[in-house]
């Protein structure tokens, strides 16, 4: 854990920053195994493997509201120690902290109810071997402007087929998905036609698995949105270590810090990209759960966007931006070797002790440094409740962004900061979407939601939305681009299994009012999952 903790005790990071990396002299020219080298390995993988024990899958992603729902009912009942605050979850801790678990006689009944389902869950996903094959078919109208925690469809008509193998100390998985009558983004560019999002292949190794992935990343306790890293963009194609079991250290001097959890990944960005193409991301995280405050929740978060064709792609370039040495000053980098663009901060979240079902969240995202403390900060802060009701369980959430960013020093620059840089003309950017939260710069939205499962295994949610995008009127927004844009939304969606499979079904309200005009309309998707 140590080499992670150096990260957060380095200066914290510069607006405008750079960066290098490790890996960028490995394949020659600095570039990422693409997908399709990706694919190549992963069917020989599959081919090369041989399965033994059972073991739990390795991941469970961003995108289902109801089975975070479940799982954040057993971290708060005491049965989960360890935080469920980063995305995609280690399911060898899942599987660790619920095989045995029991729950005390004067236990609730929707945590009995939620750690039944979720015991369910893990004996259905730890068999050994292929996986029966899953088909997902997908059709919307017109996209929400915002995507939340929600896995809603990317593109009008989707297709996918998913086949995944699971042995003692590998697994894999392959996603080929196809989006037809795709949309635009706000640099009138289409996405992809054919593509592996979803896809792994992961080696154990130890309490740490080692995978190459796309997966979605979700860092935070929001459940609107993450200042850092979220669904809202395509996932980046990564190299990733991340700890299996979140136990925490033993002796007195760091077992305070109670279970731990780390992830680190490095990926390589598009290449349809304005400025410079095929950028490097590089991502750590630790977050614990300290013994000393029962309830508690910390996740220290870091990204780095650096080089790119035309950019230093070298290891010297990575350690600068590192150890935050990339500023463009006397004495230190020179304008021709700046690394890239960084963020950082730290999250929250605190469940009031006893028995009082509530639970406040924040989280501070920082795009520079001043004296070791992060500076020009967004945050996002929430309240969460949650109950039993006939038939199911419940939960309602309160949560506030604004990603107009404030300093320490009181700066008068607050405006076209946040997910913007003057390296890359896309900024904080992947695929015409931002990585972090899916409102961009310079809003302030409210969000109030709302999620219900049922005892026979229905989900129901809601929520609604008010605020200002681009409140500047002016400046890159990949949802508002160089306007204002007042939005009012409302979100329905359910989910339910039926004899012929998963069914999830949305409907939407937006009204949005800019210097252009006012637009409103509905939307709405419906999308069914089938396994042979």
């Amino acid at each position: 854990m140590m080499n992670f903790l150096i990260l957060y005790i380095s200066p914290f990071l510069r607006h405008g920053s750079k960066v290098g990396f490790l890996m960028a002299r490995v394949t020659g020219n600095g570039g990422f195994p693409s997908l399709l080298i990706m694919l190549r390995v992963f069917c020989a993988g599959c081919v090369l493997l041989c399965a033994n024990e059972a073991s739990s899958g390795p991941f469970a992603e961003p995108g289902d509201p109801f089975l975070r729902h479940d799982l954040q009912l057993l971290r708060d009942a005491g049965v989960i120690e360890s935080s469920i605050s980063t995305w995609p979850l280690s399911m060898g801790g899942i599987h660790s902290a619920l095989h045995d678990a029991e729950l005390p006689d004067d236990s609730s009944y929707i945590n009995r109810l939620a750690l039944e389902r979720m015991k369910l869950l893990l004996d259905l996903e730890k068999q050994p071997g292929w996986s029966p094959t899953s088909v997902r078919v997908s059709v919307r109208s017109e996209s929400p402007l915002l995507r939340s925690f929600l896995n809603t469809p990317r593109e009008k008509q989707e297709a996918m087929v998913t086949t995944s193998w699971l042995g003692d100390r590998y697994a894999g998985r392959l996603n080929v998905s196809g989006g037809f009558d795709r949309v635009t983004d706000w640099r009138g560019r289409t996405d992809d036609a054919l593509r592996f999002d979803g896809s792994y292949l992961a080696a154990r190794l130890g309490n740490y698995s080692l995978s190459l992935d796309q997966l979605d990343r979700w860092w935070g306790p929001g459940w609107d949105g993450s200042l850092i890293l979220s669904n809202n963009a395509r996932p980046v194609p990564a190299l990733t270590v991340q700890r299996r079991v979140p136990q925490p250290f033993e002796g007195p001097c760091l077992g305070w810090l109670g279970p731990w959890n780390t992830t680190t990944f490095m990926g390589r960005m598009e290449d349809e990209r304005t400025g410079y193409p095929r950028p490097w991301l590089f991502g750590s995280r630790v977050d614990f759960a300290p013994i000393i405050v029962p309830g508690l929740e910390i996740g220290l978060s870091r990204t780095i966007q650096w080089g790119g064709q035309g950019r230093p792609n070298g290891v010297d370039t990575f350690v600068d931006a590192l150890l935050s040495q990339d500023n463009v000053t006397p004495g230190s980098v020179a304008a021709a070797e700046e690394p890239g663009n960084q963020l950082a901060g730290v999250d929250l979240r605190y469940r009031l002790p006893g028995k009082t079902p509530v639970a406040f969240y924040g989280q501070w995202i920082g795009e520079d440094e001043d004296k070791f403390l992060p500076n020009a900060i967004m945050n996002l802060y929430g309240l969460e409740i949650w109950g039993a009701m006939e038939g199911g369980s419940w939960r309602a959430f309160f949560e506030r962004v604004d990603t107009s960013v404030w300093w320490w020093t009181d700066e008068a620059r607050t405006k076209n900061i946040a997910y913007n840089h003057h390296l890359y003309s896309d900024g904080y950017r992947h695929r015409g979407r931002t990585l972090g939260h899916a409102a961009d710069t310079d809003s302030k939205l409210t969000s109030l939601g709302f999620i219900c499962a049922s005892d026979a295994g229905r989900g129901y949610g809601l929520v609604l939305r008010e605020g200002i995008l681009n409140s500047d009127d002016s400046g890159n927004s990949s949802v508002s681009n160089g306007k204002a844009t007042d939005l009012v939304s409302v979100d329905l969606f359910t989910r339910w299994d039926a004899d012929f499979g998963r069914i999830t079904l949305g409907l939407g309200w937006e009204d949005l009012e800019s210097s252009t005009g006012t637009e409103t309309e509905f939307t709405g998707f419906i999308r069914l999952n089938r396994s042979f």
